[in-house]
């Protein structure tokens, strides 16, 4: 492992405990991962990151500890040694949008996935269609257009669009459905 790779490991294993009031043993952090680090070899590596402000570091004559400050946080946020200008850390965010078409409105940001109720409305979306298969007095045509209308409903879903013209046309076909008039009106107000 190159010297830049191990100040990333540092760096991130102790980013994940930041401000716990904690410090690490720089030699358990890398057993963890399988690789062996001398006493002295994890003193070199502390004392510089300390040194660039990153960590705070103690040192006994049998480990070394250290705890990130919040400048070295921040560095892991931004910036890496490993790969300059690539955060040492990955954080993912997730924006829930109420009533939103999928629309990715966070613009040139990465990791950050937006959920648009897509769940709930398949969830909706299977009741319906095991009311409606059950109901007798919907007629077989029409239970096999509600399917094939469900059908492009959940393939745009699955990768994860809300179709509102879909929806709306399935809206229109299980109006006049009683059984699915609940569960009608409770779709009608997500698109």
């Amino acid at each position: 492992m190159k010297q830049t790779e191990k100040l990333d490991v540092i760096l991130k294993r102790l980013y994940e405990f930041k401000f716990d009031g904690n410090r690490y043993d720089i030699k358990e952090i890398f057993a963890k991962l399988g690789c062996d680090v001398t006493r002295d070899e994890g003193f070199a590596l502390a004392k510089r990151l300390e040194n660039e402000g990153l960590i705070k570091m103690i040192a006994t004559k049998e480990a070394v500890f250290g705890s990130i400050t919040s400048y070295g946080a921040e560095y892991c946020e931004v910036d890496s040694y490993t790969y300059a200008g690539s955060a040492v850390i990955t954080n993912n965010y997730e924006i829930k949008i109420e009533n939103s078409p999928g629309a990715n409105i966070v613009n040139q940001s990465t990791n950050v996935t937006i959920n648009t109720q897509v769940n709930d409305i398949a969830s909706i979306l299977t009741k319906i269609l095991t009311i409606i298969d059950k109901d007798d007095s919907v007629d077989l045509d029409k239970k096999g257009v509600i399917n094939e209308c469900a059908k492009e409903i959940q393939n745009n879903l699955d990768v994860g669009l809300v179709p509102k013209f879909g929806l709306k046309n399935l809206l229109g076909l299980v109006g006049d459905i009683s059984s699915v008039s609940s569960l009608a009106l409770a779709l009608g107000q997500m698109i």
